[in-house]
């Protein structure tokens, strides 16, 4: 456990034992990668979660078919990033909608909001008023 020793306090109390050492790269492992959210596994839970909110039957089913497309596992934030790249605009704007609230049920069932946080960052913004490809000509 001599790897331990040099660790911070505070930084141990976060890892479990296992985690405690090196990996081969010599960095010690993110506290991050100790979550592996599956949505399959909560899919019956996001959607009496969504229920809940009185959404319209149509946004329901959106959320639902969404992350059903494109969402399996999640463990890391580049998992998030790897998803939202392939997708057009709108497809990202739906399947932000669909994880955000995914994520939120995560937060309710007691996974860790630090970890949440990274997921949500990596999470791209919606494009918002004009671009400049997008922009009507004024002449």
């Amino acid at each position: 456990m001599e790897a331990a020793a040099c660790m911070p306090k505070h930084r141990f109390s976060m890892l479990s034992r296992l985690q405690a050492e090196r990996t081969s790269s010599g960095f010690f492992p993110s506290p991050a990668t100790r979550f592996k959210l599956d949505f399959s596994g909560v899919r019956g839970d996001f959607l009496k979660f969504i229920e809940s909110k009185h959404h319209s039957k149509a946004h329901e089913i959106a959320l639902i078919n969404n992350l059903d497309r494109y969402v399996t596992v999640i463990e890391k934030p580049m998992d998030i990033i790897n998803i939202f790249s392939r997708l057009t605009v709108g497809q990202q704007h739906n399947l932000n909608r669909a994880t955000r609230a995914l994520f939120n049920l995560y937060e309710l069932m007691g996974v860790d909001k630090d970890f949440l946080a990274t997921l949500r960052k990596a999470v791209p913004k919606d494009e918002t008023g004009l671009t400049s490809g997008s922009r009507a000509k004024t002449r």
